[in-house]
Protein backbone atom coordinates (compact mmCIF):
# COMPACT_ATOMS: atom_id res chain seq x y z
CA UNK A 1 0.00 0.00 0.00
CA UNK A 2 0.81 3.62 -1.17
CA UNK A 3 2.59 5.64 2.60
CA UNK A 4 1.46 9.36 1.93
CA UNK A 5 4.22 11.22 3.68
CA UNK A 6 3.64 15.04 2.69
CA UNK A 7 0.02 17.14 2.13
CA UNK A 8 -0.31 19.93 -0.12
CA UNK A 9 -3.85 21.86 -0.67
CA UNK A 10 -4.22 25.04 -1.94
CA UNK A 11 -7.68 26.78 -1.68
CA UNK A 12 -9.32 23.78 -0.37
CA UNK A 13 -12.36 24.38 1.62
CA UNK A 14 -12.66 21.25 4.05
CA UNK A 15 -16.16 20.82 4.84
CA UNK A 16 -16.54 17.06 5.47
CA UNK A 17 -14.42 15.14 8.04
CA UNK A 18 -14.88 11.44 6.42
CA UNK A 19 -13.38 12.28 3.21
CA UNK A 20 -9.72 12.66 5.35
CA UNK A 21 -10.20 9.51 7.13
CA UNK A 22 -7.76 7.98 5.13
CA UNK A 23 -4.95 9.51 6.87
CA UNK A 24 -5.92 8.04 9.93
CA UNK A 25 -3.20 5.25 8.32
CA UNK A 26 -0.79 7.22 7.19
CA UNK A 27 2.43 8.77 8.93
CA UNK A 28 2.29 12.39 7.64
CA UNK A 29 5.33 14.46 8.23
CA UNK A 30 4.54 17.52 5.84
CA UNK A 31 1.29 19.74 5.44
CA UNK A 32 1.66 22.37 3.46
CA UNK A 33 -1.72 24.24 2.83
CA UNK A 34 -3.12 27.82 1.07
CA UNK A 35 -6.46 29.35 1.68
CA UNK A 36 -8.44 26.92 3.91
CA UNK A 37 -11.58 28.28 5.15
CA UNK A 38 -11.98 25.50 8.41
CA UNK A 39 -8.72 22.99 9.16
CA UNK A 40 -10.55 20.80 11.45
CA UNK A 41 -11.65 18.44 9.19
CA UNK A 42 -8.09 17.73 8.11
CA UNK A 43 -6.44 17.88 11.44
CA UNK A 44 -8.71 15.55 13.16
CA UNK A 45 -7.39 12.75 10.73
CA UNK A 46 -3.86 13.64 11.08
CA UNK A 47 -1.53 12.15 13.40
CA UNK A 48 0.43 14.75 15.07
CA UNK A 49 3.15 12.37 16.40
CA UNK A 50 4.74 12.40 13.05
CA UNK A 51 4.53 15.89 12.02
CA UNK A 52 7.65 17.15 11.26
CA UNK A 53 6.72 21.06 8.73
CA UNK A 54 3.73 22.39 9.26
CA UNK A 55 2.93 25.66 6.47
CA UNK A 56 -0.24 27.66 6.60
CA UNK A 57 -1.00 30.81 4.78
CA UNK A 58 -4.30 32.59 4.52
CA UNK A 59 -5.83 30.14 6.99
CA UNK A 60 -8.40 30.69 10.14
CA UNK A 61 -6.67 28.89 12.86
CA UNK A 62 -9.01 29.82 15.87
CA UNK A 63 -10.18 26.10 17.11
CA UNK A 64 -9.71 24.09 20.33
CA UNK A 65 -9.37 21.23 18.02
CA UNK A 66 -6.14 23.36 16.15
CA UNK A 67 -5.08 24.10 19.78
CA UNK A 68 -5.28 20.77 21.18
CA UNK A 69 -3.34 19.58 17.81
CA UNK A 70 -0.22 21.90 18.30
CA UNK A 71 0.12 20.79 21.73
CA UNK A 72 0.79 17.35 20.34
CA UNK A 73 3.58 18.30 17.63
CA UNK A 74 6.10 16.93 19.18
CA UNK A 75 8.50 16.31 16.60
CA UNK A 76 8.17 19.57 14.49
CA UNK A 77 11.28 21.17 13.56
CA UNK A 78 9.87 23.62 10.76
CA UNK A 79 6.94 26.04 10.73
CA UNK A 80 5.53 28.37 8.73
CA UNK A 81 2.64 31.06 9.00
CA UNK A 82 1.77 33.45 6.37
CA UNK A 83 -0.68 35.99 6.31
CA UNK A 84 -2.13 35.34 9.74
CA UNK A 85 -4.53 37.64 11.39
CA UNK A 86 -4.00 37.51 15.25
CA UNK A 87 -5.84 39.41 18.14
CA UNK A 88 -4.71 39.04 21.84
CA UNK A 89 -6.68 35.46 22.77
CA UNK A 90 -6.10 33.93 19.24
CA UNK A 91 -2.28 34.97 19.13
CA UNK A 92 -1.27 33.97 22.90
CA UNK A 93 -3.39 30.43 22.66
CA UNK A 94 -1.80 29.29 19.64
CA UNK A 95 1.90 30.03 20.59
CA UNK A 96 1.09 28.44 24.23
CA UNK A 97 -0.11 25.78 21.82
CA UNK A 98 3.35 25.29 20.08
CA UNK A 99 4.79 25.84 23.18
CA UNK A 100 3.64 23.41 25.22
CA UNK A 101 4.23 20.75 22.31
CA UNK A 102 8.04 20.62 24.12
CA UNK A 103 9.04 20.73 19.94
CA UNK A 104 12.22 22.20 18.77
CA UNK A 105 12.45 23.80 15.92
CA UNK A 106 14.81 24.79 13.48
CA UNK A 107 12.78 27.16 11.62
CA UNK A 108 10.42 29.89 12.09
CA UNK A 109 8.12 31.66 9.73
CA UNK A 110 5.61 34.74 10.05
CA UNK A 111 5.59 36.36 6.77
CA UNK A 112 2.87 39.13 6.07
CA UNK A 113 1.39 38.61 9.39
CA UNK A 114 -0.41 40.94 10.85
CA UNK A 115 -0.10 40.62 14.70
CA UNK A 116 -1.17 42.31 17.76
CA UNK A 117 0.84 44.29 20.59
CA UNK A 118 -0.21 41.92 23.16
CA UNK A 119 1.08 39.15 21.78
CA UNK A 120 4.77 40.80 21.45
CA UNK A 121 6.40 39.19 24.61
CA UNK A 122 4.40 35.74 24.56
CA UNK A 123 5.87 35.35 21.05
CA UNK A 124 9.28 37.00 22.08
CA UNK A 125 9.64 34.15 24.89
CA UNK A 126 8.58 31.83 22.09
CA UNK A 127 11.29 32.48 20.07
CA UNK A 128 13.91 32.12 23.07
CA UNK A 129 13.02 28.99 23.96
CA UNK A 130 13.57 27.80 20.77
CA UNK A 131 17.45 26.62 21.11
CA UNK A 132 17.80 24.63 17.79
CA UNK A 133 16.13 27.45 15.65
CA UNK A 134 18.33 28.53 12.71
CA UNK A 135 15.78 29.84 10.12
CA UNK A 136 13.56 33.20 11.76
CA UNK A 137 11.68 34.78 8.88
CA UNK A 138 9.36 37.74 9.80
CA UNK A 139 9.06 39.57 6.29
CA UNK A 140 6.49 42.13 5.87
CA UNK A 141 5.59 42.24 9.14
CA UNK A 142 5.04 45.39 11.41
CA UNK A 143 6.95 45.20 14.05
CA UNK A 144 6.44 48.82 14.96
CA UNK A 145 5.90 50.44 18.77
CA UNK A 146 5.19 48.13 21.89
CA UNK A 147 5.08 44.88 19.21
CA UNK A 148 8.36 44.91 18.01
CA UNK A 149 10.15 46.10 21.67
CA UNK A 150 8.47 43.44 23.59
CA UNK A 151 9.38 40.57 20.88
CA UNK A 152 13.38 41.43 21.24
CA UNK A 153 12.84 42.77 24.62
CA UNK A 154 12.17 38.92 25.59
CA UNK A 155 14.37 37.08 23.65
CA UNK A 156 17.19 36.16 26.55
CA UNK A 157 20.95 36.87 25.32
CA UNK A 158 21.75 33.12 25.72
CA UNK A 159 19.61 32.73 22.11
CA UNK A 160 22.10 32.68 19.84
CA UNK A 161 21.56 29.76 17.41
CA UNK A 162 20.53 31.56 14.33
CA UNK A 163 22.23 31.52 11.13
CA UNK A 164 19.69 33.29 8.99
CA UNK A 165 17.50 36.57 9.96
CA UNK A 166 15.04 37.97 7.18
CA UNK A 167 13.50 41.48 7.93
CA UNK A 168 12.55 42.31 4.57
CA UNK A 169 10.14 44.73 4.50
CA UNK A 170 9.67 45.12 7.74
CA UNK A 171 8.65 48.25 10.09
CA UNK A 172 10.46 49.79 12.91
CA UNK A 173 9.94 52.39 14.98
CA UNK A 174 12.96 54.08 16.54
CA UNK A 175 13.13 52.74 19.87
CA UNK A 176 13.39 49.18 18.74
CA UNK A 177 16.67 49.97 16.66
CA UNK A 178 18.76 49.25 20.30
CA UNK A 179 16.71 46.15 20.91
CA UNK A 180 17.10 44.83 17.53
CA UNK A 181 20.74 45.91 17.36
CA UNK A 182 21.64 43.63 20.64
CA UNK A 183 19.16 40.99 19.75
CA UNK A 184 21.35 40.49 15.88
CA UNK A 185 24.19 40.98 18.26
CA UNK A 186 23.93 37.56 19.66
CA UNK A 187 23.88 35.69 17.07
CA UNK A 188 27.61 34.70 16.40
CA UNK A 189 26.46 31.99 14.30
CA UNK A 190 24.47 34.60 11.64
CA UNK A 191 25.76 33.41 8.32
CA UNK A 192 22.76 35.67 6.30
CA UNK A 193 21.01 38.89 7.14
CA UNK A 194 18.50 40.47 4.95
CA UNK A 195 16.67 43.79 5.94
CA UNK A 196 16.01 45.13 2.35
CA UNK A 197 13.17 47.88 2.12
CA UNK A 198 13.53 49.04 5.46
CA UNK A 199 13.42 52.95 5.99
CA UNK A 200 16.93 52.69 8.42
CA UNK A 201 17.36 56.35 8.93
CA UNK A 202 18.15 58.40 11.84
CA UNK A 203 17.60 57.00 15.19
CA UNK A 204 16.70 53.91 13.56
CA UNK A 205 19.82 52.48 11.77
CA UNK A 206 22.16 54.57 13.73
CA UNK A 207 21.35 52.14 17.20
CA UNK A 208 20.78 48.73 15.38
CA UNK A 209 24.31 48.85 13.93
CA UNK A 210 26.18 51.39 16.90
CA UNK A 211 24.66 48.56 19.23
CA UNK A 212 25.66 44.95 17.38
CA UNK A 213 28.03 43.52 19.03
CA UNK A 214 31.53 42.43 17.35
CA UNK A 215 30.75 38.94 18.04
CA UNK A 216 28.80 38.86 15.45
CA UNK A 217 31.08 38.74 12.60
CA UNK A 218 30.39 35.51 10.69
CA UNK A 219 27.68 36.91 7.93
CA UNK A 220 28.23 35.80 4.39
CA UNK A 221 25.02 37.12 2.46
CA UNK A 222 23.98 40.49 3.64
CA UNK A 223 21.06 42.08 1.81
CA UNK A 224 20.45 45.72 2.15
CA UNK A 225 18.55 46.74 -1.17
CA UNK A 226 15.97 49.54 -1.41
CA UNK A 227 16.85 50.28 2.24
CA UNK A 228 16.53 54.65 2.97
CA UNK A 229 19.69 55.59 4.90
CA UNK A 230 20.70 58.74 6.45
CA UNK A 231 24.43 60.02 7.17
CA UNK A 232 23.96 59.84 10.41
CA UNK A 233 23.72 56.43 10.65
CA UNK A 234 26.24 55.03 8.12
CA UNK A 235 29.30 55.52 9.91
CA UNK A 236 27.68 52.33 12.08
CA UNK A 237 26.85 50.69 8.91
CA UNK A 238 30.15 50.89 7.50
CA UNK A 239 31.78 49.82 10.67
CA UNK A 240 29.45 46.42 10.97
CA UNK A 241 29.94 45.68 7.20
CA UNK A 242 34.00 45.96 8.09
CA UNK A 243 33.78 43.42 10.69
CA UNK A 244 32.31 41.04 8.25
CA UNK A 245 35.48 39.52 7.18
CA UNK A 246 33.69 36.83 5.63
CA UNK A 247 31.16 38.57 3.40
CA UNK A 248 31.01 37.06 -0.05
CA UNK A 249 27.63 38.86 -0.85
CA UNK A 250 26.63 42.55 -0.45
CA UNK A 251 23.91 43.70 -2.28
CA UNK A 252 22.89 47.58 -2.12
CA UNK A 253 20.79 47.36 -5.03
CA UNK A 254 18.11 50.09 -5.52
CA UNK A 255 19.63 52.48 -2.66
CA UNK A 256 20.36 56.07 -3.07
CA UNK A 257 24.24 56.28 -2.11
CA UNK A 258 25.45 60.24 -2.88
CA UNK A 259 27.31 62.24 -1.33
CA UNK A 260 27.18 61.66 2.34
CA UNK A 261 25.65 58.79 2.48
CA UNK A 262 27.55 56.83 0.48
CA UNK A 263 31.35 58.76 1.80
CA UNK A 264 30.42 57.92 5.36
CA UNK A 265 29.59 53.89 4.77
CA UNK A 266 32.37 53.15 2.11
CA UNK A 267 35.72 55.29 4.11
CA UNK A 268 35.23 53.16 7.38
CA UNK A 269 35.05 49.97 6.36
CA UNK A 270 38.63 48.93 6.56
CA UNK A 271 41.17 47.53 3.82
CA UNK A 272 41.53 43.76 5.61
CA UNK A 273 37.67 43.54 4.03
CA UNK A 274 38.25 41.58 0.90
CA UNK A 275 36.50 38.61 0.46
CA UNK A 276 33.47 39.98 -1.38
CA UNK A 277 32.60 37.56 -4.46
CA UNK A 278 29.12 39.54 -5.41
CA UNK A 279 28.93 43.01 -5.03
CA UNK A 280 25.13 44.56 -6.31
CA UNK A 281 24.85 48.31 -6.45
CA UNK A 282 21.95 47.74 -8.94
CA UNK A 283 20.16 51.09 -9.76
CA UNK A 284 21.97 53.08 -7.06
CA UNK A 285 22.50 56.86 -7.39
CA UNK A 286 26.19 57.71 -6.96
CA UNK A 287 27.80 61.31 -6.51
CA UNK A 288 31.56 61.99 -7.68
CA UNK A 289 31.93 62.91 -3.95
CA UNK A 290 31.63 58.90 -2.66
CA UNK A 291 33.14 57.48 -5.92
CA UNK A 292 36.87 57.69 -4.43
CA UNK A 293 35.63 55.91 -1.07
CA UNK A 294 33.50 53.23 -3.12
CA UNK A 295 36.51 52.53 -5.39
CA UNK A 296 39.06 51.43 -2.54
CA UNK A 297 36.58 49.47 -1.24
CA UNK A 298 36.03 47.31 -4.65
CA UNK A 299 39.77 47.49 -5.38
CA UNK A 300 40.63 45.68 -2.02
CA UNK A 301 38.58 42.93 -2.96
CA UNK A 302 40.96 40.10 -4.23
CA UNK A 303 37.94 37.77 -5.53
CA UNK A 304 35.11 40.00 -6.76
CA UNK A 305 33.16 37.70 -9.41
CA UNK A 306 30.26 40.04 -10.21
CA UNK A 307 29.87 43.93 -9.77
CA UNK A 308 26.48 44.95 -10.63
CA UNK A 309 26.24 48.07 -11.87
CA UNK A 310 23.09 47.80 -14.01
CA UNK A 311 21.02 51.24 -14.32
CA UNK A 312 23.35 53.14 -11.84
CA UNK A 313 23.48 56.57 -12.31
CA UNK A 314 25.49 58.53 -13.19
CA UNK A 315 26.82 56.76 -15.69
CA UNK A 316 30.35 58.99 -15.66
CA UNK A 317 31.01 58.04 -12.37
CA UNK A 318 30.46 54.27 -13.23
CA UNK A 319 32.91 54.92 -16.19
CA UNK A 320 35.30 55.42 -13.16
CA UNK A 321 34.76 52.74 -10.99
CA UNK A 322 35.61 50.03 -13.95
CA UNK A 323 38.35 52.11 -15.53
CA UNK A 324 40.10 53.44 -12.31
CA UNK A 325 39.25 50.88 -9.71
CA UNK A 326 38.45 47.57 -10.62
CA UNK A 327 41.55 45.14 -10.04
CA UNK A 328 40.80 41.84 -11.11
CA UNK A 329 40.28 41.29 -14.85
CA UNK A 330 38.37 38.00 -13.53
CA UNK A 331 35.37 40.10 -12.26
CA UNK A 332 31.66 39.84 -14.55
CA UNK A 333 31.16 43.78 -14.62
CA UNK A 334 27.28 44.71 -15.98
CA UNK A 335 25.65 48.39 -16.28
Amino acid sequence: MMTLSKIKLLGYKFENVESFEFLNSHPVQIVYIHGAIDLDCLIRNVNPLYIEELKFASCFINSKVMFDFFKQVKNLSKFSLRQFNSHEEIGNSFLKSISQSGCSLTSFELICCKLSSDIGACLGAFIGKQTTLNVLNLCSTNLKGELGRDIFRNIPPAFSSLKELNLNDCSFTSDIGQLLGKFIGYQTNLNKLELSNIILKGEIGKNLFKDISSLCCNIKILKLSKCEFSYDMCEYLGRFIGLQIQLQKLDFGNTNLKDEIGINIFKYIPSNFNNLKEFSLRMCQFSPEMIEPLGRVIRNQDNLQKLDLYLTNPISEVEKIHNHYLSSSECNISY
